[in-house]
């Protein structure tokens, strides 16, 4: 199933990309609210490593902007960077879908602490 989600995920960012949508890609920093989005932490769909995460989240020629091609999470990266700044030992990162049906949810990355959400990244909302 997560093979499945993942290939989804990538062809919902292809698909966005061609029709010329921009992702609105956020990084949030959760800790004043971890109460009430405990919520998220049921929501995860697989373990990523730091490598994994950045390998299916990077940018390849059909983007259609050279000047992110290479760089992970493309124009998110800087986000990416204080998400991972935050990172401790046994800290996880998940990934997560907190799909309401219709046009209505989000995507992303999660940084995991004690089963609690640190930090996240919305990759992708629709």
């Amino acid at each position: 199933m997560t093979e499945n989600l993942s290939a989804i995920q990538k062809g919902f960012r292809k698909l966005k990309t061609l029709l010329g949508y921009r992702t609105k890609a956020r990084h949030v920093d959760l800790q004043p609210y971890a109460e009430q989005l405990d919520y998220l932490w049921e929501k995860r769909v697989k373990q990523l490593t730091i490598d994994q995460a950045e390998a299916e989240n990077m940018p390849d020629e059909s983007c259609g902007r050279p000047e992110i091609i290479g760089i992970p999470f493309g124009y998110i990266n800087d986000r990416w960077a204080r998400l991972l700044a935050k990172m401790q030992d046994n800290d996880e990162l998940w990934t997560y879908s907190d799909y309401h049906g219709g046009r209505s949810g989000s995507m992303g990355i999660m940084l995991c602490r004690n089963s609690k959400v640190i930090a996240t990244i919305v990759t992708v909302r629709f």
